[in-house]
């Protein structure tokens, strides 16, 4: 006698209903919702980086001011010494004493000392004759004397912001063939009136001997005038 087949048991029901896939995805945060809230700067934020940017730039800009005004001072030192150590050993070539003598101001043509020995023109107060650079020139006339008949060996122009004065009345530096430089002088290289700072001063003392030395000022009161 056959016996009546058993019906396969029935899948399990899950007791919690589904979530349609729409509701799930509309949960999910969007990537332009992520990408604003992970970058920007709040005003507070912003506020302190301009103070900080503000304060860096205002100890920034007086130093570089400082640093400059220095290094165009240390170059007008530097060429002054150079052209009064090649007026010693030009002296000695030639035999002839080599004259270091204020160029003007208006020369455009460096090789005519007619234009270049056009003596500058005292303007806004200014006491310095050098500060528009000098020549060096051979005395071939032997006048003692720097003209339009000399031989032009040199010539070095001024530097914007740096006035040249020293403390003799004559403007003049005389290298004789033996080395003996007259007169014995000392030469200061001031910030000028309109430099940006005027703390900062060299000075070149000029022996008889030909030696020189030079000094580092600070606060150098033979510049007030300068």
């Amino acid at each position: 006698m056959s016996q009546p087949h058993a019906s396969p048991p029935s899948p399990p029901t899950c007791s919690q209903p589904q979530t349609p896939l729409s509701k799930r995805l509309s949960k999910r945060p969007s990537a332009s919702h992520t990408i604003e809230s992970s970058f920007g700067f709040t005003l507070i934020e912003l506020l302190v980086s301009l103070s900080i940017v503000a304060v860096l730039a205002g100890v920034a800009v007086p130093t570089l001011a400082h640093m400059r005004t220095e290094q165009r001072i240390n170059a007008a030192a530097n060429a002054m010494r150079d052209s009064i150590d090649m007026a010693k050993s030009q002296a000695l070539r030639l035999a002839q004493t080599i004259v270091i003598a204020p160029a003007g101001c208006a020369a455009q043509d460096t090789s005519s000392l007619a234009v270049l020995l056009t003596a500058p023109t005292h303007q806004l107060g200014q006491t310095s004759r050098w500060r528009c650079g000098w020549v060096v020139v051979a005395d071939t006339n032997h006048n003692g004397q720097a003209d339009i008949n000399d031989g032009l060996l040199r010539h070095v122009a001024g530097l914007k912001g740096v006035a040249i004065r020293n403390n003799v009345a004559d403007d003049l530096l005389r290298v004789a063939p033996s080395g003996v430089v007259s007169p014995m002088q000392s030469m200061h290289f001031c910030p000028a009136a309109n430099a940006q700072w005027v703390g900062y001063a060299r000075k070149l003392v000029v022996a008889i001997s030909g030696r020189i030395r030079t000094e580092s000022l600070r606060n150098d009161d033979s510049c007030a005038a300068a």
